[in-house]
């Protein structure tokens, strides 16, 4: 099952909601696929893609139903290879499961005008029941907001989760009770 990346009122060059990938500049996967023992789900926002924004950022990041935001796997990059250190951004309601990461003009902005491409990455945990459940797949549907100054830019991505059944197969022998 292959779900599609969908964005709703907005740019994907200013902000794009997705999985995490091997690539900072192609963040395009839609489903991923989990190994037994794997419970966390990785996301990436990738924020000013073509470098044109110039003023005070606010991303908002809903968590999707069921997920455990996971804040210790949070990770900013502005500029390259620049980790910000989170905590000076972030703030996490869980009641309403929303991030909220704040990043002023003179953190990403260079006194000549120059501004930097934002990658923030952050893993959840997946609900419990979802291993108990005899569904191999689950779509996940999580959006982010971005406000520049005022103007908001919105991106949907929905994932589809699939587990990998471990399965064993084999003539069980009844003389030593081998499989």
């Amino acid at each position: 099952t292959t779900d599609q990346v969908i964005y709703q009122h907005g740019d994907p060059n200013l902000i794009y909601k997705s999985d995490v990938t091997e690539s900072w500049d192609n963040p395009d996967h839609s489903s991923v696929e989990l190994n037994p023992g794997d419970n966390t789900i990785p996301w990436q926002i990738a924020v000013n893609r073509t470098q044109t924004l110039t003023g005070d950022l606010t991303i908002t990041d809903i968590i999707a139903d069921g997920m455990t935001f996971l804040p210790e796997t949070l990770t900013i990059q502005i500029g390259y290879p620049t980790v910000a250190m989170p905590e000076t951004y972030y703030t996490y309601d869980s009641a309403s499961k929303t991030l909220t990461i704040k990043i002023p003009k003179a953190d990403y902005v260079s006194a000549s005008g120059k501004s930097e491409k934002i990658y923030i990455r952050y893993r959840t945990k997946l609900p419990d029941d979802f291993f108990e459940k005899t569904d191999l797949s689950r779509v996940f549907q999580n959006t982010a907001t971005l406000e520049v100054d005022g103007t908001k830019t919105d991106s949907s991505f929905s994932q589809t989760v699939t587990r990998k059944v471990v399965g064993k197969q084999g003539h069980f022998d009844d003389t030593n009770g081998i499989l």
